[in-house]
């Protein structure tokens, strides 16, 4: 099953998830309708039990909107992902050694 399929925001507006704006007004202003609106669908996120995929998903699609309890200026800004190294296991470096 796909990790969407597990997303508690499923049940929610999906308007929440996409501000308007949120590219050009200051959300410094916690009481502006824009920090509310992202606050609101952020804490929906902190509850999701695969907001790690969705976070991972949004930034390598390079969606907009929150995802993963995330902005995409946010995720713009995470340090990239490791990359994944594998070493040859027992058999391999064994076999190296014989040669």
């Amino acid at each position: 099953m796909d990790w969407r399929h597990r997303a508690i925001c499923r049940d929610e507006d999906p308007e929440l998830f996409f501000p308007l704006g949120d590219k050009f007004l200051d959300t410094s202003n916690p009481a502006s309708p824009l920090a509310q609106q992202i606050t609101e669908a952020k804490a929906i996120c902190s509850r999701c039990p695969v907001i790690l995929d969705c976070r991972s998903w949004a930034r390598a699609a390079g969606m907009t909107g929150i995802w993963g309890g995330t902005t995409e200026d946010e995720r713009a800004a995470l340090p990239a992902p490791a990359r994944r190294i594998t070493f040859p296991g027992p058999a391999v470096a064994a076999g190296r050694r014989r040669r």
